[in-house]
């Protein structure tokens, strides 16, 4: 069983089919103990409550420094969550962002999800203890839609305010794990975050 995320309550239906449909949606607080809502201009962002039973204990008691974006490679958020709740497939994320910009709470952002694999990072060999991961549910060739990324912004701004992660800790996948990790990709748009104070431009960093 699933670490329930602070703040947002456990669903009662069964996994299976249709997930993305049968999920609760509730509106988000944020897994810190102020209970702090995160806001978009337009209203509260909504969450979607799926605790997964991959994860375990930050090693070391590493406090997060580090976010890291990824993208499924799936054809949807309901074929990702099936994947993110098998504990045969030892993988997990602490959010999913549907492309419809639904947010998905996996993983309580205190513990260590297994998202990153082998890697490292200024210094860091262990970034599943160090970080938060962000799942995008994008097939690794298409763009990324406008209420996704919209989603992500107001994601992204409260886990660096909860855990005082700088823009320059926010990376992809591709930056832990070069050359074994493409995603987010190409198509990612790390302009828009820089532009809005939540990453650095990943594209102008690498030089590419």
């Amino acid at each position: 069983m699933g670490l329930p995320v602070p703040g947002i309550p456990h669903p009662s239906e069964p996994h299976g089919s249709n997930l993305d449909e049968r999920l609760r949606r509730t509106p988000f607080a944020s897994p810190s103990a102020s209970g702090r809502r995160l806001r978009r201009a337009r209203g509260a962002l909504v969450a979607l409550s799926h605790p997964i039973p991959n994860f375990g204990e930050r090693r070391g008691s590493v406090r997060p420094s580090l976010v890291v974006i990824h993208y499924t490679a799936m054809v949807s958020a309901g074929a990702a969550l099936a994947r993110l709740c098998d504990p045969v497939a030892e993988v997990s994320s602490h959010w999913l962002i549907g492309a419809d910009g639904a947010v998905y709470g996996l993983v309580d952002e205190a513990m260590r999800a297994w998202h990153a694999g082998a890697g490292s990072w200024d210094g860091v060999v262990d970034v599943n203890s160090a970080s938060i991961g962000i799942e995008l549910d994008n097939d690794g060739v298409s763009p990324f839609p406008e209420a996704q990324m919209a989603a992500l912004e107001d994601l992204l701004s409260g886990v660096l305010e909860r855990w005082d992660i700088p823009p320059e800790g926010v990376i992809g996948h591709s930056d832990a794990a070069p050359g074994r990790k493409i995603d987010p990709g190409p198509r990612f748009d790390w302009a828009r975050l820089a532009f809005r104070g939540l990453a650095v431009d990943r594209r102008v960093a690498s030089g590419v």
